[in-house]
């Protein structure tokens, strides 16, 4: 913990088979984080975090709060194979907005090309919380994917929806949380 508004996260793991130094070096997982009540900043191995997107690897990711209500991200990543070779490289930005009180606009874009499966894939995400009697909350997401598949230059749109309900009663003692989602097989670059 820095002071009250900033705090600085970090991690290094490194592990070696052989007196290659090197190799260990440039083969381990590393993470830096620093955290601020007007933003973040995260360099290493980090998560872009959309919705139906492959967005893992090594890169940057970063988030400045531009108003009281409005925080922007951004991310950059790419993801090698054990060889060494680039095969994951994604990048992306969302707006997280609070449009009144505690409830919530988020909006996401992203993109990634896994040149293993040889798929550019395409995501836009909408997601929503309404929050009603202080106890009570509604969340709403909507996710779409296109993807372009190079072998068979095939072009494919996905979407994902899911509601979700959670609610405290009789003074937090009870707590009830259910959500639906469905996605149809065509959605991200996943195939399932």
């Amino acid at each position: 913990q820095v002071n009250n508004s900033a705090q600085i996260m970090y991690n290094f793991q490194a592990g070696a088979t052989s007196n290659n130094y090197a190799d260990a070096l440039q083969n381990s997982n590393y993470y830096f984080g620093y955290f601020h009540n007007k933003g973040n900043l995260q360099l290493g191995y980090v998560n872009g975090g959309l919705m139906g997107l492959q967005s893992f690897g090594r890169g940057v990711k970063a988030g400045y709060q531009v108003h009281k209500r409005v925080l922007v991200n951004a991310f950059y990543t790419t993801n090698n194979d054990r060889f060494g070779k680039t095969f994951l490289t994604a990048k992306g930005a969302s707006a997280h907005i609070k449009y009144y009180k505690q409830n919530k606009l988020i909006l996401e874009y992203g993109e990634s090309d896994n040149k293993n499966t040889n798929v550019f894939t395409r995501v836009l995400n909408t997601r929503t919380s309404l929050n009603f009697l202080r106890t009570q909350t509604i969340n709403f997401a909507l996710s779409n994917s296109w993807n372009e598949i190079g072998l068979t230059n095939k072009n494919t749109f996905g979407q994902f929806y899911m509601v979700n309900y959670a609610g405290n009663f009789f003074k937090n003692k009870l707590s009830i949380n259910h959500g639906l989602g469905n996605s149809n097989s065509n959605y991200s670059n996943t195939g399932i």
